[in-house]
């Protein structure tokens, strides 16, 4: 193992220390923030993720006095990381914004002024696209539409924590639940791809392919009770899922089962995944 290697083997352990919860927490039925995502590829290329969570109870509430506040993050990636650190392949911005007023109702959507607040948490990822205030339109469970400007908006899709984000697969929810994309994502096709044409011929990867199904429904659970999860998912996409998709496509495919299995073992020993 080189150096890099060990780095990023330790930055997966740390996180599944710091974020697993007490045994007392599987008792809490705290409700949970519903969260809203999209992913686009913007023309310069790369990716842009953009995430918002909050309480639809209170950013709805009636009241005009209180000071509601959400935040809206922006994630550009620009490919594929193989740098030790973590945040070498992406920058980072996170919007405060302080609601105006109280919510109408219009054309199905409950409507919501924001007054966006001059301080950026990281780096300023919209490069002045959050003008000094951004309408949205809720419609809850669903989609929200956040107006930048007349011309300016993006449409964020709901992401249901318990339902269409994870799956038993833990390549899959590192790609539905870390970057917002389908199931049937280039990620994942290329995935598919090594494991059908390359793996499943073969005796020792049709081994490492049903060692996975046994044990990969088993650390899904176990990353989803962290609280930290999602920086979790997003340390499998950057470390796992984007290096093996990487190697695929160069038709370096023996390199691309070996980061396959090293890191599947890596996530085995971190979450205790012995299988259901």
């Amino acid at each position: 193992m080189n150096r890099k290697q060990f780095l990023r083997r330790g930055m997966l352990f740390s996180l599944a220390a710091a974020g697993l919860p007490p045994l007392s927490h599987a008792l809490q039925t705290k409700k949970k923030d519903d969260e809203y995502k999209k992913t686009i590829k913007p023309a310069g290329g790369g990716e842009q993720v953009y995430r918002t969570r909050f309480s639809e109870e209170k950013i709805t509430s009636p009241e005009t006095q209180d000071d509601i506040r959400i935040m809206v993050e922006v994630t550009h990636y620009t490919g594929y990381s193989f740098a030790a650190d973590a945040e070498a392949g992406a920058r980072s911005g996170r919007y405060s914004l302080q609601r105006i007023g109280a919510p109408i109702t219009e054309e199905g959507y409950t409507v919501i002024k924001w007054k966006v607040l001059s301080k950026i948490d990281g780096q300023d990822v919209m490069k002045g696209s959050f003008q000094k205030t951004v309408v949205m339109k809720l419609r809850s469970k669903r989609h929200l539409i956040l107006e930048f400007s007349d011309k300016q908006s993006i449409q964020l899709n709901y992401e249901n924590p318990d339902e269409s984000a994870y799956d038993d697969c833990f390549l899959t929810t590192a790609c539905t639940a870390a970057r917002g994309l389908p199931d049937d994502c280039k990620e994942l096709a290329t995935l598919r791809e090594l494991r059908d044409t390359h793996m499943k011929p073969r005796a020792d990867g049709a081994a490492l392919i049903e060692e996975y199904y046994r044990i990969a429904p088993c650390i899904v659970r176990q990353v989803n009770t962290c609280s930290n999860k999602g920086e979790i998912w997003n340390l499998v996409y950057e470390d796992m899922v984007a290096p093996v998709v990487a190697l695929t496509l160069a038709r370096r495919m023996d390199e691309a089962v070996s980061h396959y299995a090293e890191y599947t073992d890596w996530m085995r020993m971190a979450f205790g995944a012995e299988g259901s």
